[in-house]
């Protein structure tokens, strides 16, 4: 039985809830703050987690493309039709730009564009090991077509996205470091030290990227923009640290635990309050903060209960990253 680690679960849960709060129309300056981590953090999280296939290549990505890919095609084919009810009305070319560049649809799926992604940097990470690739010589591999699909606009072909593998390659990296800091926390020197060394090399990454500017610090420009992507890995390093000792709370475990079972059914159904509340024109006769606080809320009130009828009917919908099974936690 495979056990939890339960300070990565909750991570993971503070940043799907992120996710869902950084589409709701945040201003540019809340947004750059949740863009310089919430997704790259989630490929650190899978390379601090890797440890090899565990069986054959094939079964290895049987199994990603089952818990993956499958759900990412079902969620592309319920957002095309779905277009229709919105009257959005949807090109054939929006379809195939779905599954063979792993966008999702315009004004619904964007974020579907992560399962295809997380699927290939697996792949990436299994040939690497087999061709045993250095980690610094893997980043390089992964940085160089990252900054070139980057600076010339080129949609990566069936989800391949390179700033995957450099983050994954990243939370290999790291994977040691949590004894190393366990070792540290008896000196509190050492260890102010580092919430300082951290902190600083965070801001300093923001502060080079020209925070606040005109454009958004997503995950596609890092490759361009030093300081955001200096930004990203110094916050990636943090929240693992801050999660790892913060206090345990047995009620925030089983939280957690709700949202990172029910994780693409999340991705693919917090875009339904989002499209609701612009069709009503809510946005119109609130602030800014006021919309985000609605859509927030509209959003507790949907996935609640629909991630869980969903999630018995059609359980493929889920990809099943989190069975019940496997719920025990590890401190």
């Amino acid at each position: 039985m495979d056990k939890r680690i339960s300070y990565i679960d909750n991570l993971r849960a503070f940043c799907l809830i992120l996710m869902v709060f950084g589409h709701t129309g945040l201003t540019l300056e809340v947004k750059n703050l949740v863009y310089s981590f919430h997704m790259p953090i989630f490929y650190f999280l899978s390379g601090m987690l890797y440890h090899g296939t565990g069986t054959s290549i094939c079964r290895y990505f049987g199994k990603k493309a089952y818990r993956l890919l499958i759900p990412y095609c079902l969620w592309s084919l319920i957002f095309y039709f779905s277009a229709y009810v919105w009257r959005t009305a949807p090109s054939a070319n929006s379809l195939s730009d779905a599954f063979l560049y792993g966008i999702g649809l315009q004004g619904g799926g964007g974020a579907l564009w992560f399962l295809t992604s997380l699927f290939w940097t697996h792949v990436f990470a299994v040939f690497r090991h087999k061709c045993r690739i250095p980690d610094w010589l893997m980043l390089v591999v992964s940085f160089v077509p990252w900054w070139f699909t980057m600076e010339n606009d080129l949609r990566p072909w069936l989800g391949i996205n390179m700033a995957g593998p450099f983050f994954f390659t990243i939370g290999e990296m790291f994977h040691s470091l949590p004894s190393w800091l366990d070792r540290q926390t008896e000196n509190k020197k050492k260890w102010v030290l580092i919430g300082v060394a951290l902190s600083g090399g965070y801001c300093l990454g923001m502060w080079l990227g020209g925070f606040p500017n005109h454009q958004v610090f997503n995950i596609a420009y890092m490759s361009h923009n030093i300081g955001s992507l200096i930004a990203a890995i110094f916050a990636c390093v943090g929240l693992v640290i801050i999660f790892r000792y913060l206090p345990k709370s047995k009620t925030i475990d089983i939280i957690s635990s709700y949202i990172c079972s029910h994780a693409i059914l999340i991705i693919g159904l917090h875009f339904v309050p989002v499209l609701f509340a612009k069709q009503m024109g809510f946005r119109s006769h609130c602030s800014e903060w006021e919309f985000v606080g609605i859509v927030m809320l509209l959003e507790v009130i949907w996935i609640w209960p629909t991630s869980l009828l969903i999630g018995k009917l059609l359980p493929i919908l889920n990809g099943k990253w989190y069975a019940k099974k496997e719920t025990t936690s590890v401190q």
